[in-house]
């Protein structure tokens, strides 16, 4: 087992790497760290809060996408406000499919 391990990022494929990448920072105030590849549509978004973006407009999923991004925000129901608002479909209580497909859970801190 190796000691001290902690997670460095979780990469995630998006059909819309643009339009994912400013929702996430919209939405979340995640701030973008990186970006790859050359042009308007980048490869990859890296977020400093631990979150990739990978540009696959091809992808259909679900298979090679995670389950889930659990987030911790101080007020879960200001956020499910929000989503609501934004027209996201909400999938169980404080869970939320973004217009890409990716689920978000809000846990309170």
């Amino acid at each position: 087992m190796a000691e001290g391990a902690t997670l460095g990022h979780v990469g995630v494929k998006v059909k819309d790497i643009n339009g994912t990448m400013r929702l996430i920072e919209d939405l979340l105030g995640f701030h973008v760290s990186r970006k790859k590849g050359d042009g308007e549509i980048p490869s990859a978004v890296w977020f400093a809060e631990g979150l990739q973006l990978v540009h696959d407009p091809d992808f259909g999923g679900p298979e090679g996408r995670l389950d889930h991004l659990a987030i911790l925000v101080s007020d879960r129901d200001a956020m499910a406000q929000e989503c609501t608002r934004r027209g996201f479909s909400e999938v169980r209580p404080n869970w939320y499919a973004l217009p890409d497909g990716l689920i978000l859970e809000f846990l309170g801190k």
